[in-house]
């Protein structure tokens, strides 16, 4: 394990006053320590800042009183300044330490010394430091306060590094000065040993062991701590999570305490000892306010509760429309006006496809404004979900909302498996694709007998038979791209805008005894029989390319401006009625 890191330590002196602005480092992230240690020249309290823990607060001597604080950081202490007022006017000498690479929590990262030691004279000594948790890794920081006349300091114990040393005030009983030192050891206890002063002063000692982290700790997730279900990339910031994820999980749940909650583990894309990255999953927690959890390759779970938001994807987007102008364009008046209010009181407003938030408009006194957004469900959506929408105003929702627009998705559609090895039973109820119906059926296929609407492809192959289809068929692009096998009658009325029967149908197709209409090519090939047309055909493309076999009759009306068939006869614009063919008949030579 590494040793907890002084990432920043800053001194400050404050001439006599009531408040005493210590000022932050100029970076903070969250989980930092931040241990700031201060004197005054004064017996009087030193008021403890809201969010700051305060470790001592004692009188030295007759002139002087110090105290230490620490904080876990939040994250937005960076150049800020955080105030320790004095009931006096008074002289005050200040230290902050910005210290990474620890447990995060100040009940199991950081042990201040007990005892304090407080005398006069020229030689503070902290005295023994154990925090009886055995051996460790620890960040040891020895400090002393004095006060009384502006003596300096000019030693720090044995093996101590990067003394530290502020001093306010000048001349006899007017000084408050706090000094300090650090060091790295591996013990179980720490006795740091003397400063030394340039002249006797009043004085108070202490010592802080910062110890290692021990457990994955967590510093910062996407900055914001919030990010949205489905989301990539998501940045876990923190240590201790191990150089090799092994057996390492990401996970989050709804419980603060790791056993009790309903965890849902997180896909993990990048894994090292300081950063993680995930790919956010949901799964059957609810959104919201929600809790993450790291383990480690040794089984270590962070301590430290890190708290989250997760919102659901993404259900519903801004739609382009080319009604709308790029940008947004002026509204007018399209809904009943408020309540108190007439149209005559409409101030305009904006209707858009491409920005949110929208344009700003500037009403008058008593003015209202109609806004209009083009938004269209993702795939996202959840089926049956009711979605409600608000609009907010500079940020903020409004005071009074007395409608809210609701959006209900409805169940989805039919997607029907793009491979079938065996059968497919017969389809009774209404089916409703708006992709494929299967691209390949090796078996057979039952009988459609309810109603079929298709937005796309239905039948790429078919090697088997296919019952009859005898609801209605309504398709907007190809039909069946080849069945090899036998396809049953079409009994019901069939309306398509793309091609119905295309490229291939080497068995045998059934009669069309119900109404068939279609605006695009019908049969290229036919290999086999095609059943009379007992129903009335109304085309506007070609209907039949090519039959090898035998075509039924057309015993009803029959109404084209293509193309009918193209192979022993062909038949060009013409037109059949009750009264028989009409126009052109040409025999191919």
């Amino acid at each position: 394990m590494a040793f907890p890191q002084v990432d920043a330590a800053i001194t400050q002196a404050f001439t006599a006053a009531f408040s005493h602005n210590v000022t932050m480092p100029s970076t903070v992230v969250k989980g930092d320590l931040l241990l700031v240690l201060i004197s005054v020249n004064d017996n009087r309290n030193i008021g403890k800042p809201v969010g700051w823990e305060e470790l001592w607060h004692l009188n030295f001597g007759t002139f002087g009183r110090g105290g230490a604080y620490a904080k876990v950081a939040i994250g937005d202490e960076a150049s800020t300044t955080v105030d320790f007022p004095t009931g006096l006017v008074t002289e005050a000498a200040s230290q902050v330490y910005r210290i990474s690479a620890w447990p995060g929590d100040l009940a199991t990262g950081l042990y201040p010394k007990n005892d304090l030691v407080s005398d006069s004279g020229t030689d503070p000594n902290p005295g023994l430091n154990n925090p009886s948790i055995g051996t460790l890794n620890w960040l040891a920081i020895a400090a002393c306060n004095y006060a009384d006349d502006d003596a300096t300091l000019d030693g720090i114990p044995t093996d101590y590094t990067d003394s530290l040393s502020a001093l306010s005030g000048t001349g006899t009983d007017e000084s408050a000065s706090v000094g300090s030192a650090r060091r790295e050891v591996n013990a179980a206890s720490e006795n740091p040993g003397a400063f030394t002063l340039s002249a006797s002063q009043q004085w108070i000692s202490s010592s802080y062991l910062i110890r290692e982290a021990f457990v994955p700790v967590l510093t910062d997730v996407e900055t914001t701590e919030e990010f949205r279900d489905g989301a990539t990339a998501i940045t876990i910031a923190g240590h201790v999570f191990e150089a090799v994820q092994g057996t390492g999980k990401v996970e989050i749940s709804d419980n603060a305490v790791y056993a009790s909650g309903t965890k849902v583990a997180q896909t993990v894309t990048s894994w090292s000892d300081t950063a993680i990255d995930i790919t956010a999953v949901l799964g059957a927690l609810a959104p919201g306010p929600l809790y993450m959890w790291v383990t480690n390759d040794n089984a270590d779970i962070n301590a430290v509760v890190f708290p989250v938001t997760v919102h659901r994807k993404i259900a519903f987007a801004l739609s382009a429309s080319a009604n709308i102008t790029a940008s947004g364009e002026n509204t007018t008046v399209q809904l009943t006006a408020p309540a108190t209010k007439t149209t005559g009181d409409f101030g305009g407003g904006r209707i858009m496809d491409d920005e949110n938030p929208g344009d700003a408009v500037d009403l008058a006194a008593d003015e209202y404004r109609e806004d209009e957004w083009s938004i269209e469900a993702t795939t996202d959506a959840v089926d049956s979900q009711q979605y409600e929408f608000r609009v907010l105003i500079g940020g903020f929702v409004s005071e009074v909302i007395s409608k809210i627009p609701k959006w209900t998705i409805a169940s989805g559609p039919t997607q029907h498996n793009q491979t079938i090895a065996g059968n497919l039973p017969a389809q009774s109820g209404a089916i409703v694709a708006t992709h494929g119906f299967p691209i390949s059926i090796g078996g057979t296929l039952g009988a459609l007998t309810g109603a079929i609407a298709n937005r796309k492809t239905g039948f790429v192959a078919a090697a088997g038979t296919l019952g009859s289809l005898a609801g209605v068929l309504v398709n907007r692009k190809t039909g069946f791209v080849a069945a090899a096998g036998t396809l049953g009658a079409l009994t019901g009325t069939v309306a398509h805008a793309g091609s119905t029967f295309k490229r291939s149908m080497a068995g045998t197709l059934g009669a069309f005894s119900g109404t068939h209409a279609t605006v695009r090519t019908a049969f290229i090939s036919i290999a086999g029989t095609l059943g009379a047309f007992t129903g009335a055909v109304s085309h506007t493309r070609t209907t039949l390319v090519s039959i090898a076999g035998t075509l039924g009759a057309f015993t009803a009306d029959l109404a084209s401006i293509g193309v009918i068939g193209k192979a022993d006869r062909v038949y060009r614009h013409w037109m059949n009625t009750n009264k028989g063919l009409r126009r052109i008949i040409r025999r191919n030579k």
